[in-house]
């Protein structure tokens, strides 16, 4: 979906530390550590995975092909209440992730962008620039992002961390402190680290079946990550065709952000559903 109202270059800018994003990641990391090293025990972790992947599996579908792509359409109670549910992803607010995603896709379909875009740095730096810092272009492009209309979205990008509340003192109340400290810091930081360690994997590494001739940056498909990535890790196919509903061109490619939308269409709540045809 193309949002782009004004173009800019994507080369040109520097990366300097975000205070925000870089402290907010440095508190979850130490309490996270804190909660595995001092505090652990079996019943918390599970917990922990427990939330971690069963937010992300929606975030992946609500976030990513719902209201990025619009991949598929559902009754807008049902895209509420998907998107309120991706909130506890700790991926961050829907309006900020539909922007920072179409600043990316843009710079990556150029012919040439700054390496903070294709992940073209070394690991250790790549890893240290996404987390904890932000690039700042000489002549970044606008986008019209559509849902920053909505009321509700408004709302959720504003005061989506209250809802975490609630869930932090129920954690509490199942696990204590270590809970509190997996549960929901160390979730909060495995979050954008796991994003940005399985986005560097798929554009250096894996099989490239097809090659965009007009973009500069590739994508590859990583099949042994396609269970834990909810299908994401078929990004050469994501590259080819970035508006569809399902990642799996062929047998034998799993895609189980496709089965949830499989599922609601299935329910007569999933229409206008967008597909690979050979």
């Amino acid at each position: 979906m193309n949002r782009l109202v004004k173009d800019g270059n994507a080369e040109r800018g520097k990366v300097i530390f975000d205070f925000t994003k870089g402290s907010k990641n440095i508190i979850y990391l130490i309490l996270g550590i804190y909660g595995l090293i001092c505090l652990p025990t079996l019943e918390n972790l599970l917990i922990t995975a427990f939330l971690g992947f069963g937010t992300m599996y929606i975030g992946v579908v609500a976030f990513h092909r719902l209201l990025i792509h619009r991949s598929f359409q559902c009754p807008k109670y049902l895209e509420y209440l998907l998107v309120f549910l991706a909130n506890f992803s700790g991926m961050g607010g829907p309006i900020s992730l539909v922007r920072i995603h179409d600043f990316r896709d843009w710079a990556q379909r150029k012919k040439n962008c700054h390496p903070y875009f294709n992940h073209k740095e070394n690991f250790f730096m790549d890893g240290f620039q996404q987390l904890f810092c932000k690039l700042q272009l000489d002549d970044p492009p606008e986008f019209k992002i559509e849902i920053a209309d909505s009321l509700f979205y408004r709302h959720l990008e504003r005061f989506g961390f209250i809802y975490h509340l609630p869930v932090t003192l129920f954690l509490y109340y199942l696990g204590g402190v270590g809970l509190v400290c997996t549960g929901i810091f160390l979730r909060m930081f495995m979050a954008p680290a796991g994003h940005w360690l399985v986005a560097y994997g798929l554009h250096n590494f894996g099989q490239q079946p097809t090659i965009n001739k007009e973009a500069g940056t590739q994508g590859y498909n990583i099949p042994i990550l396609a269970l834990f990535t909810f299908g994401e890790a078929y990004h050469n196919n994501h590259h080819r065709f970035p508006d569809l509903a399902c990642n799996q061109f062929k047998k034998g490619e799993i895609d189980p952000a496709w089965w949830l939308i499989l599922l609601m269409k299935k329910l007569n709540l999933a229409t206008n559903i967008k597909t690979f045809r050979a």
